[in-house]
C-alpha cells in the first residue's frame, strides 16, 4: 500500500511512497496531527542521487517490524532538500550544532511545535562503533520525550536560541558604513559619480594576499585541489586563484604564470584527467572518495556541472588549452542531450546508483572493452589506465595520466591519428554503455540551479566564441532556459505583468503572488523560491544582457534585485535571510554566509549589486554591495576556502573593476572579441547607438557615445574613462 506520499512529483519522495512507514510530506496536516496526539516529529531529509539515503531506506524504511515502530510512536515526515532548502538549512544546521557535523540522510527529532531537540544522519541496523542502530534510537527518544519531556524542551529552547543568536550576530549592524540600507530605487545620482572616484582602496593587495595565503596552506600541490580524501571540486575557489594570478600578472609581476594561476590551471587538469569526469559521456561527478581524484561519488549535479563550466571558461580564457576547451564542450553536449526538458529548463540530477549498486553504470572489466575495441583495445587501456583485475574494487574507472598530446608521441603516432582513434573507441564504448540499466533521474527543474547552468553556458559561449561551432548554441539554450524559468516558475494568479521582459511592477508595490516558485516538475510549479534561487536568476540575467545586450535582460534583472531587497532584507539592511518574508512554516529566518556546494546567495548578491550600480548608476546598490564584503572581510581572509565566492568579488573589487562600453554598428563583433579575454569583475554594455531621449540617463555607461558610423571601444573606471579605440586589440588588456 502506498503511504501519504503517492501523490508528491518529487523522485526522492515517491522512492519513499511505497514504505511500510506511513511517511507525510511537510505540511499543515502532519504538523496538526502531531501537535493534536502531542508526538514526537521525525524529519527525515534527502535527495534521489544520495547513496546513503537509499542503504538506509533499504536498511531500515524497508522493514516492517521498523515501521510499525515509527508509525506508532512517531509522526513521519519526508522531505526533499532540493524542494525545501530552507528547512534542510534549519534542521542540518541544529544537528551539526547538536553533533559537530552532518550529510544525508538527515534524521532529526522534533517537539510537536517543531523546535529540534536530538538526530544525526545514518543510521544501521544494528550498533557500529559509534553508530547506535536506528531501533535504539528510536527507543531511546520515545523513552525522553516521555519520561523527560521537561529536558526535551529545554533541549529544543536552547537549541532555537542558539540559532537565533548566531543570526543576531549575522545582523547586526555594520558601524562606520553609510549608505548600506534603501533599496536604492530613487537614490540614482545619474552622470554625477564624481564621489567615485575618491573611494580608498579597499580589498588591496595585503588583503589578497591573506586571503592567497589561506588557500595554499590547503592546496593539494602534488594532485590539484584543496585538502585530503573525500574531495570536491572548489571552483569557487580556483576561480579565485585564477583572478589573483591574474592581478598580478596585470601588476607586471612576472611573465610566467604566478603560483595562484599555477595551482588553479594544475587542479583543472586533475579533475579533468581523473575518475571524476565521466570520459566518455562529459560531465563531472559530485566529488572524488580519494585525493588523486579517480574514485568519484557517481551521482552528477546539476550545479556541479555548471560551476565547473564556469571555471573552466575562465581557466580557457586564461590559457587558451584545447583540453579545457574539450571538457567544456562535452559536458555540455552531456548536459543538453541528458537533462534538457523539451521546454527549456534542465533537470536536477542523476543517481550514483544503478541496479542497487553505486557507479554500476560507469565502470568497466577490462574485457568488455577489449571485446568491443579489439585490436586497438590495448592502446586504449593503457591510455584510460584500465587493468585486467581492475583499478577500483575489481572494475576499471576511466581516467587518463597523461595528456593525447604526450601519450601519441609516446605510441609513436600523431596527436590527430591517436585523438581520431580514441574518439571511434570511446563512441563504442558509449554505444555499449547506453544499453545498460541507468541510473535514476531526477527530473526537477530547479530554479537557482538552472540559473547557475545558465551563467556557465553564457560564460563558456563567450570563451569559446569563434572556436567551437557549438557556442551559438549554447547561447541560445540559455536564452531559453531564463525565458522557461520566469514563464513558468510564477505563481499562475501572477502570470501578467512581470511575464513582459522588458518591465515589471514598479517597486514597492509588488504583490507577495508575484514572487517566484523554485521548482518545476511535470508541469507543476511549486515551494517558494529562496535568496539563492533569485541570486543565481539575478546573476544569469546580467550574464544574459553582456551576451546578446537586449536592455529587457537589465530590467529584469532590476526589478528582481528590488524584489529580494523587499522580501528578503535584514533589519539593518545588509545582508540577506535565506527565506523572504512569505515563508510561514519556517521556525527561524537564517543568514547564509557560507559558500558550500553552491555560492552563497549572500555572496552572489553582493556581486549583483555591484554589477547593477555600474550598468545603472545607482549608488546605493554599490553601498550595500560593499558594506555586505566588508561585514565578512575578515572572516574571508582567514577561512578563504569557506568562501571563494566571496574571496572573487573582492578580488574584483580589489583589482578595479572595468566598464566597457561598445557603440557603433559593430558593437555585437567587438563585444564577443573582448569578452573571449579573462576580463574578470568587468561590465560590458553595448548598443548600436547610445540611448536618446527618455532613455537618457538610464544607462550612464552608455551615455554620450555617439559613434559617427563607427564602432568605438570605451574603457573606463569608475566613469573615468579612457581614448576611446576603435579596435578590440587596441581595448588595452
Amino acid at each position: 500500500m502506498p503511504n501519504r506520499l503517492a501523490g508528491e512529483s518529487s523522485p526522492y519522495l515517491q522512492q519513499h511512497a511505497h514504505n511500510p512507514v506511513d511517511w507525510y510530506p511537510w505540511g499543515p496536516e502532519a504538523l496538526a496531527r502531531a501537535r493534536a496526539e502531542d508526538k514526537p516529529i521525525l524529519l527525515s531529509i534527502g535527495y534521489s542521487a544520495c547513496h546513503w539515503c537509499h542503504v538506509m531506506e533499504r536498511e531500515s524504511f524497508e522493514d516492517a517490524d521498523v515501521a510499525v515502530f515509527m508509525n506508532r510512536d512517531f509522526i513521519n515526515i519526508k522531505i526533499d532538500r532540493e524542494e525545501r532548502p530552507d528547512l534542510d538549512h534549519i534542521y542540518m544546521n541544529a544537528v551539526q550544532v547538536m553533533t559537530g557535523s552532518g550529510g544525508w540522510p538527515l534524521n532529526v527529532f522534533l517537539t510537536p511545535d517543531g523546535r529540534p531537540f536530538t538526530g544525526g544522519t545514518y543510521f544501521p541496523p544494528s550498533d557500529m562503533p559509534g553508530r547506535p542502530a536506528w531501533t535504539s534510537v528510536l527507543r531511546r527518544v520515545r523513552e525522553a520525550f516521555r519520561e523527560q519531556r521537561d529536558k526535551v524542551e529545554e533541549q529544543a529552547d536552547m537549541l532555537l536560541g542558539h540559532m537565533r543568536e548566531q543570526e543576531a550576530r549575522f545582523v547586526a549592524p555594520l558601524a562606520g558604513v553609510s549608505g548600506a540600507t534603501g533599496s536604492g530605487a530613487d537614490q540614482r545620482p545619474g552622470l554625477n559619480l564624481a564621489a567615485n572616484l575618491g573611494e580608498p582602496l579597499l580589498f588591496g593587495p595585503d588583503f589578497q594576499s591573506r586571503v592567497l595565503d589561506s588557500h595554499l596552506k590547503q592546496a593539494d600541490e602534488r594532485n590539484g585541489g584543496f585538502g585530503s580524501a573525500p574531495k570536491f571540486p572548489a571552483s569557487m575557489s580556483l576561480r579565485f586563484l585564477l583572478r589573483h594570478g591574474h592581478a598580478d600578472r596585470q601588476k607586471g609581476l612576472g611573465a610566467s604564470f604566478p603560483k595562484a594561476t599555477q595551482h588553479a590551471l594544475h587542479s583543472l587538469e586533475a579533475m579533468g584527467a581523473g575518475g571524476i569526469y565521466d570520459h566518455l559521456g562529459g560531465g563531472f561527478t559530485r566529488y572524488a572518495t580519494d585525493s588523486h581524484w579517480l574514485v568519484p561519488h557517481f551521482e552528477k549535479m546539476l550545479y556541479d556541472n555548471a560551476l565547473l563550466v564556469a571555471a573552466y571558461a575562465e581557466a580557457y580564457q586564461v590559457e587558451k588549452r584545447p583540453r579545457f576547451a574539450q571538457i567544456i564542450s562535452e559536458t555540455l553536449g552531456f548536459v543538453l542531450r541528458e537533462w534538457q526538458d523539451p521546454r527549456g529548463g534542465f533537470y536536477a540530477t542523476l543517481d550514483a546508483d544503478s541496479e542497487g549498486v553505486e557507479g554500476k553504470f560507469y565502470v568497466w572489466q577490462d574485457q568488455e572493452i577489449r571485446s568491443l575495441l579489439g585490436g586497438q583495445a590495448d592502446r586504449f587501456c593503457r591510455f584510460y589506465g584500465v587493468r585486467p583485475g581492475g583499478n577500483w574494487e575489481g572494475v576499471n574507472i576511466l581516467h587518463r595520466s597523461l595528456s593525447s598530446e604526450r601519450f601519441a608521441a609516446q605510441e609513436g603516432m600523431t596527436a590527430e591519428a591517436w585523438e581520431a582513434e580514441r574518439k571511434a573507441g570511446s563512441a563504442l564504448l558509449l554505444a555499449a554503455r547506453a544499453s545498460r540499466i541507468r541510473p535514476g533521474l531526477d527530473d526537477k527543474v530547479i530554479l537557482g540551479w538552472n540559473a547557475l547552468m545558465a551563467t556557465g553556458l553564457f560564460k563558456a559561449a563567450a570563451a569559446l566564441h569563434g572556436s567551437d561551432p557549438d557556442a551559438d548554441c549554447w547561447r541560445s539554450a540559455a536564452e531559453a532556459c531564463l525565458d522557461f524559468l520566469l514563464a513558468e516558475l510564477r505563481p499562475k494568479a501572477a502570470a501578467g505583468p512581470v511575464s513582459d521582459p522588458a518591465a515589471g511592477p514598479v517597486p514597492g508595490t509588488t504583490p507577495a503572488s508575484q514572487g517566484l516558485l523554485r521548482v518545476w516538475q511535470q508541469g507543476r510549479s511549486r515551494f517558494e523560491a529562496v535568496l539563492d534561487d533569485y541570486a543565481f536568476l539575478i546573476a544569469a540575467l546580467l550574464d544574459c544582457y553582456e551576451s546578446a545586450f537586449d536592455l529587457g535582460r537589465l530590467r529584469q534583472a532590476l526589478h528582481w534585485t528590488e524584489w529580494v531587497m523587499e522580501q528578503f532584507s535584514d533589519p539593518d539592511g545588509r545582508y540577506f535571510y535565506y527565506t523572504s518574508l512569505q515563508t510561514s512554516d519556517v521556525i527561524v529566518r537564517q543568514v547564509d554566509l557560507y559558500d558550500g556546494a553552491t555560492p552563497s546567495g549572500n555572496a552572489i548578491m553582493a556581486e549583483n549589486l555591484l554589477r547593477l550600480a555600474l550598468f545603472s548608476g545607482r549608488q546605493a546598490y554599490r553601498n550595500r554591495g560593499l558594506a555586505m564584503l566588508q561585514g565578512i572581510e575578515e572572516t574571508v581572509a582567514r577561512y578563504g576556502t569557506s568562501f571563494g565566492a566571496w574571496a572573487c568579488a573582492m578580488a574584483d573589487e580589489g583589482a578595479g573593476r572595468r566598464e566597457i562600453a561598445v557603440v557603433g554598428p559593430d558593437y555585437q563583433v567587438f563585444s564577443r572579441e573582448l569578452q573571449r579575454r579573462f576580463s574578470p569583475g568587468a561590465v560590458f554594455m553595448a548598443a548600436e547607438q547610445a540611448p536618446q531621449g527618455q532613455f537618457l540617463g538610464e544607462w550612464p555607461l552608455l551615455d554620450g557615445r555617439g559613434s559617427d558610423g563607427e564602432t568605438r571601444i570605451f574603457v573606463c573606471r569608475h566613469y573615468a574613462c579612457e581614448q576611446p579605440v576603435t579596435h578590440p586589440d587596441e581595448a588595452g588588456w
